[in-house]
């Protein structure tokens, strides 16, 4: 009966005796409900890869959330990614999120593990995934993980609400592990690095500073402020010049943002960084965007820095 069945492994003591393990994964396996899940729980401090699969599939059969909650609050998860694969699959994303980070807190997944997660699930999914690589990157602040949370930041075809995380990922990252992590910078050696080249990321900053929406963004326009005043190589120009690209695009999306209805320090910074840009811009671009001086609207410091541009 159930409720003997229940009374049985609710007296179990942890860590299980190794003679007990196997009836109660086949309690496990075969009993209800609530039963399946207080087994898992008693079997989470003395799992094996046989015992992980065999739960898997049951969980997955079950569509039971308890027993992967059980195993994802393991301090010893072998095959760790599977389980995630399976709540996921399962569509238990949200609900076992803050399990998915004790996962990662507990050093029961890699980097790279959970890149590949990133990279394979749709759009929809990303929330509790960028949750995990936030408990991943505080135990373990691998670059490749970074890298793939900063181009999600930088994905114009996801949400506002998915690129905002992203960016919190990152700052909160940033604040736990400190130098472990190296910023992301307007510099040659760290734009290759995220983006491949300087033609990529240059496109993906001029749609990003044509969202009026991700820009209005707490975390989001401080990042952005930051990254373009203080976050550049001094040699910026020179680094543009060499790679011989065109910042027209950009230059049109940092006068529209240095003259819009955005927070001061962020229509300060864009101000400040637009002459390093225009240097590189075509002629054509340049002339346009001089012309921009005239306006008796135009901000003061937008003027300032325009003049400076066409010096």
């Amino acid at each position: 009966p159930v409720d003997e069945q229940l009374a049985i492994v609710r007296k179990l003591d942890k860590p299980l005796a190794a003679e007990l393990r196997a009836p109660v994964l086949a309690l496990a396996e075969a009993a209800g409900e609530e039963v399946r899940g207080r087994a898992a729980w008693a079997l989470n401090e003395t799992l094996e890869q046989e015992t992980v699969e065999r739960l898997v599939t049951v969980a997955e059969r079950e569509r039971d959330g308890e027993i992967l909650r059980a195993l994802l609050r393991a301090e010893v998860l072998p095959r760790a990614e599977r389980v995630v694969r399976a709540a996921l699959a399962l569509g238990l994303g949200e609900r076992l999120r803050d399990d998915l980070c004790a996962a990662a807190e507990h050093g029961q997944l890699t980097g790279d593990e959970v890149v590949a997660l990133l990279d394979e699930r749709a759009p929809e999914e990303l929330a509790p995934l960028l949750r995990l690589a936030e408990a991943q990157l505080g135990v373990r602040p691998e670059p490749a993980l970074q890298r793939a949370v900063l181009r999600r930041l930088f994905d114009a075809t996801l949400s506002v609400k998915l690129r905002c995380e992203a960016c919190w990922v990152l700052l909160r990252a940033q604040k736990r592990v400190g130098e472990a992590l190296t910023p992301f910078r307007l510099a040659e050696e760290r734009v290759s690095w995220a983006f491949g080249d300087w033609r990529e990321f240059l496109d993906r900053l001029a749609a990003m500073l044509a969202d009026e929406a991700l820009l209005k963004e707490v975390g989001v326009y401080d990042w952005l402020a930051d990254l373009l005043r203080y976050e550049r190589s001094p040699a910026l120009g020179e680094e543009l010049a060499r790679a011989g690209v065109s910042t027209d695009a950009v230059c049109q999306a940092l006068v529209r943002v240095a003259a819009g209805d955005y927070w001061v320090y962020l229509r300060t910074a864009a101000a400040e960084v637009f002459p390093l840009f225009a240097a590189h811009a075509s002629a054509e671009a340049r002339a346009a965007l001089l012309a921009l001086r005239d306006r008796p609207d135009l901000p003061t410091d937008l003027r300032y820095w325009l003049e400076r541009a066409g010096a």
